[in-house]
């Protein structure tokens, strides 16, 4: 399900349907007793306060909906909820904000965790995956069962697989024999002739008939790089930003980094002291990185690592463990403080909030040469955070950036400023939660 250029999947369409009505419930109940908040605008408060931070934890997010983290991940939703009920009763959007309030919030998270529970165990039986039925080779076949695996829960079940030149009577017979959701076809060339008589009446009889790239497209809100349909996928219809929308964009970084930096000041000062006195060196570090166009530009971050760190002038990734990043490097890597600097960035119009992590031309050029499409990336402004990184763990190796370009890639193709909202909100989580962090 696509809602403004944003895949959605259902089945989070369908948990937050019945958290609101959930929640609600738990509130209207407890008002009608008197329990609850006797404000006209109290129900509504304590509903978003929990289903916002829901949202910015994850919990509905496809590779969080199976039940691994959940109860971190609810422990951070009360809390937050209780943060923002208290905040609301110092504006008035609360009568009050006491243990009746903390309790109902307590009580509605625990229909957020309920509703997982029954959801997930439904989610994993076969009657609620689409079935599908690959058209294609051995190796669409593997890449079909990777994705399966991945998953949590997985959204089809693959009930059938015929060889790119099983020809149209196979196919019929797979389609009227088995009950097939979805076809997928990784097929040279277009279909013709019988085959496309065949899949034509499939798609009447209510199928879904789509090419393996925008199968793993949708499945893994990826555009992979080495598929051979990737350089169509990712110039056909999408969200192309016209002028408005490039100046909503950037109206959005200005004003929101604006905030970011009279909020977090304090805590920069703070950070800065510390890493002074930790080691004597300077407090920023300034890099050269690859930005919109290939163009070179500086970013700035607070240091984390010692002086001497690349004394031999060669660009390395950091790794889990590195002994070169100092006692107060590790902690502002952990939390993300380390990042703040590059506000200035973003003000200055050298990167946007949102968008692929600029990276050393050092290592461009390896990656250039070592993964189709990656040079793709700088057709956008780089950001502080982005679609890989809400995705992706940190990566450090070639592997971890391929996976990352495609998630860079997807971003290419649908970013448009709902998506840009939705990936700072999901940044919530990863910085709460160091996600990813080394």
């Amino acid at each position: 399900m696509r809602i403004y250029h944003v895949e959605v999947p259902r089945l989070a369409v369908l948990l937050a349907a019945v958290d609101v009505a959930a929640v609600s419930a738990v509130v209207l109940a407890a008002k009608s007793t008197g329990f609850g908040p006797v404000s006209a605008a109290g129900p509504a408060v304590l509903l978003w306060s929990i289903v916002i931070p829901a949202f910015a934890m994850g919990l509905y997010q496809r590779s969080f909906l199976g039940l691994h983290r959940l109860p971190t991940r609810a422990v951070s939703v009360f809390a937050a909820a209780v943060l923002l009920q208290a905040l609301a009763s110092e504006v008035g959007l609360l009568d009050r904000f006491d243990l009746t309030a903390a309790a109902l919030s307590l009580a509605g998270v625990s229909a957020l965790v309920l509703n997982r529970l029954v959801t997930c165990r439904l989610a994993e039986t076969p009657t609620f995956k689409s079935r599908v039925l690959l058209i294609g080779d051995d190796r669409s076949g593997r890449r079909l069962a990777e994705i399966e695996a991945r998953a949590r829960p997985a959204r089809f079940v693959q009930a059938g697989f015929i060889p790119a030149e099983g020809g149209a009577e196979a196919v019929a017979c797979a389609f009227r024999d088995s009950r097939i959701d979805a076809i997928v076809l990784d097929i040279a060339g277009e279909p013709e002739g019988a085959l496309a008589d065949v899949l034509l009446r499939a798609r009447l009889a209510g199928a879904r008939v789509e090419t393996l790239g925008t199968f793993v497209e949708r499945e893994t809100r990826q555009i992979e790089v080495d598929d051979r349909e990737a350089l169509r996928l990712i110039f056909s219809e999408g969200s192309q930003r016209g002028a408005a929308s490039r100046l909503v964009k950037r109206i959005l970084d200005v004003t929101a980094s604006l905030a970011i930096l009279l909020t977090t000041l304090p805590l920069m000062l703070l950070a800065g002291l510390a890493v002074v006195l930790c080691d004597r060196g300077p407090m920023f570090y300034r890099q050269e990185r690859v930005g919109l166009g290939g163009r070179s530009f500086r970013i700035m971050k607070f240091r984390t690592m010692r002086v001497d760190a690349e004394a031999d002038g060669v660009a390395r990734w950091a790794v889990a463990g590195d002994r070169r990043t100092t006692a107060v490097g590790r902690f502002l890597r952990k939390s993300r403080i380390d990042e703040l600097p590059q506000i200035l960035n973003v003000l200055r119009g050298d990167m946007s909030l949102v968008g692929p992590r600029p990276e050393r031309p050092q290592i461009v050029a390896e990656l250039e040469a070592a993964i189709p499409l990656y040079a793709h990336r700088h057709l956008v402004p780089p950001g502080l955070t982005g679609w890989a990184q809400i995705n992706y763990p940190y990566g450090a190796s070639l592997a971890d950036a391929e996976q990352k370009t495609a998630y860079d890639l997807y971003y290419l193709k649908n970013g448009s400023v709902i998506l840009d909202l939705v990936i700072l909100v999901q940044t919530v989580r990863v910085v709460l939660l160091a996600e990813g962090s080394r």
